[in-house]
């Protein structure tokens, strides 16, 4: 009872912040109400505190209904200012800009990519202060070296705001950016950016990458496999830029893509592995608190030589208010609470916390541990130690599979089919990794016993990378399903909610809730099917699109030519077509120019009749003006899709 006292306030006051935070960033595009939400938020403030103070025990319920709307216009509040400290007019040309590499930077195919915080900008004579963070991306200059993290630059180039093309792919590309803090994209090119100074001012932030970037150099030292380093660099600190793609596709298809994301995971055996490890101070007078203010401070002490990514804040946030308050009690805290007023005090601290994909799946996994495994974990009784150890592992991943499977049907749209059969050896071999690598670590400034011990996380991540390139091979691994909308995995969500307190309770009205959830799930793809067809064509990224309702697929292209239905089309990407004449001109209704056409207008009229231009935005300023100006000389209707990323038509 206790407990439950403690636990639900939190949890109160956090469901309706993130309902604020989630419906004003749906329906609020800006900040204009800003001003109306801040009063409205100090009106209904002040009168909660009188009603506090005066209410009878009767209109407790009132106080309750105010407190919630009071927090969830403060959450409110609190997104529209962050998401405006986020955005920025950036200008249409090129200007001159300086800022600090703010992560560590990675190598693509043809150019360097980092997240750049921009200082200011270059209006004329002046200096404009900008203070924002960007997606940057710069081609190698032979005169200047390599950037790294905490290094200040200057460069000139064309900073955008980020688009998507939501038509054709369900992943809001600038939304996503926006809600990492994320303002723009910006390229320089070869002779167009220079070092400046490493002197940019103190940051934990990167202080921390710049300390996991000495911890991943010790890793290389011990001269393993590449991708033994890269699981064991991702496992340990965070760092996953040595993944490849068929790594990353065979963890992800055996469903223990989980353990190269640092988070809960890998801080509960942390804290457990510490736990075992300075349980003999508990027989010293305050010895619990010394074990708990020690446990903490090497808690903080990992997320700082992990990078402080927000994955494992919030996990170490989360460990830590648990050890504490276990300190404070005689009797087991609550996972509950804890897990509760982490939530709400990250939220406070940054709302746009809520839109991150790994927040959501942290705590809707550990919530869903929490309530299932309990109770699945209660089903079958094994007297041998071995079967206790395997029920109880299977118990908890399909506790965590059970809470999150309404996000991963979101965002992934994939289910894998042996989740249960690759988290039975990855708990335990996580932990020997994680263990064998901390250990190695503590002995590195003695290079001989630090290669012997290295051994051990070496020889334990080989095994892992064989099971789960075993495991992704087999029939049927990753079961692809239609990607749920957003009130479809709240159905599922309500539909297992029910389906719990059915079983748990035994109650007809838990019943009935499921079997009418369950219909309106089965109703949603036979309305689907009754609606009437849409069909869409659909430019961007240099290739052409349908959609069919949710369907998309590419347009076959032959020389660059393609009909559909009564509509000709072409996509020009390079000079193929230069210097060309035909006696009978060919009609093209949309005329498609990507990055690589070289050539003129007045050249291709010798070849088509041209209905409409459609400008691609890969193509360089000085292209695009070349063939603006063409088509209003010649009289052709054009469209420039640099702003909006995308032209759609209806079939």
């Amino acid at each position: 009872m206790k407990a439950r006292l403690l636990s639900y306030p939190i949890f109160r006051l956090t469901i309706p912040m993130a309902t604020g935070i989630f419906l004003s960033d749906r329906f609020l595009p800006d900040a204009s109400l800003l001003p109306v939400f801040c009063c409205a938020f100090l009106v209904m403030g002040c009168a909660s505190l009188v009603l506090y103070r005066n209410h009878r025990f009767k209109g407790r319920c009132w106080f309750g209904i105010l407190a919630c709307l009071v927090v969830a216009v403060g959450g409110a509040c609190s997104l529209l200012w962050h998401r405006e400290k986020v955005r920025f007019q950036w200008p249409s040309d090129e200007r001159l800009y300086v800022g600090t590499v703010a992560d560590v930077p990675h190598q693509g195919r043809k150019s360097w990519q980092c997240i750049l915080d921009v200082e200011r900008m270059s209006d004329g004579n002046r200096w404009i202060p900008v203070e924002r963070s960007i997606v940057f991306r710069w081609m190698p200059d032979s005169l200047q070296r390599t950037m790294e993290c905490g290094d200040r630059i200057c460069f000139k180039g064309k900073v955008s705001r980020p688009f998507t093309e939501m038509l054709v792919s369900d992943f809001d590309y600038a939304a996503y950016l926006e809600h990492q803090g994320i303002g723009g994209t910006g390229m320089a090119f070869a002779g167009r950016w220079r070092l400046l100074s490493s002197d940019s001012g103190f940051s934990y932030r990167r202080m921390a990458l710049q300390f996991r970037e000495r911890v991943v150099g010790i890793f290389r030292s011990w001269q393993m496999g590449e991708d033994e380093l890269a699981v064991i660099s991702a496992l340990t600190v965070g760092d996953k830029s040595g993944l490849d793609t068929r790594m990353k596709s065979a963890y992800q298809t055996a469903g223990a893509s989980h353990v190269l994301a640092l988070s809960g995971l890998h801080v509960g055996i942390l804290t457990l592995l510490l736990s075992l490890l300075f349980r003999p101070f508990d027989r010293l007078p305050g010895g619990r608190w010394i074990r708990s203010v020690c446990l903490v401070a090497f808690l903080w002490n990992f997320a700082f030589f992990s990078g402080l990514s927000p994955s494992v804040i919030r996990s170490v946030t989360m460990f830590s208010l648990y050890v504490l308050a276990s300190a404070l009690s005689e009797n087991r805290f609550s996972g509950f609470f804890a897990v509760s007023l982490t939530a709400f005090m990250m939220l406070v601290y940054q709302p746009l916390y809520l839109f991150d994909v790994g927040f959501q799946l942290s705590f809707a996994a550990v919530l869903s541990i929490m309530i299932f495994y309990p109770v699945l974990e209660k089903l079958v009784g094994c007297r041998f130690r071995f079967l206790r150890y395997f029920w109880q592992t299977m118990s908890l991943s399909l506790a965590a599979q059970l809470g999150t499977l309404p996000l991963i049907l979101v965002y992934f749209g994939t289910f894998p089919t042996y989740f249960l059969v690759a988290n039975l050896v990855v708990t335990p071999l996580a932990m020997v990794i994680l263990a064998g690598t901390l250990l190695a670590l503590c002995f590195s400034p003695f290079p001989g016993i630090c290669r012997w011990l290295a051994v051990i996380p070496e020889y334990a991540t080989r095994l892992l990378n064989r099971m789960m390139l075993t495991i992704g091979e087999w029939e049927g691994a990753g079961l692809s399903v239609v990607h749920f909308s957003v009130w479809q995995a709240c159905l599922l969500a309500v539909l297992i909610g029910s389906a719990y307190l059915y079983f748990t309770r035994k109650r007809y009205r838990y019943l009935v809730t499921t079997l009418v959830v369950a219909n309106l799930m089965l109703a949603f793809p036979l309305c689907r099917s009754l609606l009437p067809e849409k069909r869409r064509l659909c430019f961007t990224g240099n290739e052409v699109w349908i959609c069919r309702n949710d369907e998309v697929r590419p347009v076959k292209m032959h020389s660059g030519m393609a009909d559909i239905d009564t509509l000709n089309i072409a996509v020009l990407d390079d000079s193929s077509w230069k210097n060309r004449y035909a006696d009978t001109r060919r009609t093209i209704h949309y005329l498609y120019l990507c990055r690589g056409f070289k050539g003129s207008l007045k050249n291709l009229l010798n070849v088509f009749e041209i209905g409409t231009v459609i400008i691609d935005s890969s193509m360089s300023d000085w292209w695009k003006e070349r063939i603006r100006k063409e088509c209003m000389e010649i009289g052709l209707d054009y469209v420039d899709i640099s702003g909006q990323g995308s032209y759609t038509i209806l079939l």
